[in-house]
């Protein structure tokens, strides 16, 4: 399909990572994982996704909001896009938008080629705008990747051994969502197409004579909607008065003997 892609991995200036911005850096070693699948699951200081352009994305140590801000206003990092004025996306603390504006005379001012970034852009602005207002309040936003802590409450519901590396994928795993927007061109394909992470937009790319037809405003909502539905996929920490009052090493002894007795069910 045609149309104008811009992908994240382009950005020289992307600082935040998919682990979402920290107050302050922590210096605390990451919790034990359960030993039977620390030899095939990620760890948690790892921040590489599953899929495609994993790679470009690992890192073992994520920047704190104080140091990527700091890094870009002192020039260590080259500068973002310039800001327009036909575009104003809002970033929610998770790191997807939750509104775009369009202005009317958006398209003019960019060829259909550059609508994908023009808009991937204006995102970079909004994750800055959203980053520091979060250093500035001193928030710290919720992981992408649940605690140990957090996980165990989850894993030990599961009933059969499948289920349990279902909802273990799920947790500790980094999806990767490709949604379209409702809208199709004439060649029946998708007029939206939205790469993202469970933290950010990954690309984006606009089909130019869809796009022609199409409101902005619908546009700009199809985004939002796409993101919507990544959100929607996210869990719901449960929390446990009586697992709170466990280590880390004694949650993850608790896994490894669920596990185990799922493996000795045989289910």
């Amino acid at each position: 399909m045609a149309g104008g892609v811009y992908n994240h991995y382009d950005d020289p200036d992307e600082y935040w990572d998919e682990e979402p911005l920290q107050p302050r850096a922590s210096k605390s070693a990451p919790p034990p994982l359960p030993t039977s699948y620390a030899k095939t699951q990620p760890s948690f200081s790892s921040n590489s996704d599953a899929g495609a352009g994993s790679a470009s994305e690992s890192a073992s140590v994520t920047p704190s909001a104080e140091s990527a801000i700091a890094a870009a206003a002192s020039g260590r990092r080259d500068a973002l896009p310039a800001k327009t004025s036909m575009i104003d996306v809002e970033v929610a603390a998770d790191g997807l938008p939750i509104r775009i504006v369009l202005k009317p005379s958006w398209k003019a001012s960019f060829s259909p080629p550059e609508y994908g970034q023009s808009i991937m852009d204006a995102y970079q602005h909004g994750r800055l705008a959203e980053a520091t207002r979060l250093m500035e309040a001193g928030i710290k936003p919720r992981p992408t990747l649940p605690s140990l802590r957090d996980a165990t409450p989850l894993l030990l519901r599961t009933r059969t051994h499948e289920e349990f590396k279902e909802l273990y994928d799920k947790l500790f795993r980094r999806a990767t969502y490709t949604l379209n927007g409702p809208g199709y061109n004439a060649y029946n394909e998708p007029g939206l197409i939205v790469t993202a992470s469970r933290s950010r937009i990954l690309s984006l790319t606009i089909d130019p004579s869809w796009a022609a037809e199409v409101d902005v405003s619908y546009l700009a909502q199809d985004i939002v909607d796409c993101c919507n539905k990544v959100r929607v996929d996210r869990l719901e920490y449960v929390r446990d008065i009586y697992l709170d009052q466990e280590s880390d090493q004694q949650l993850a002894g608790r896994l490894n003997r669920h596990e185990a007795q799922l493996l000795r069910n045989g289910v």
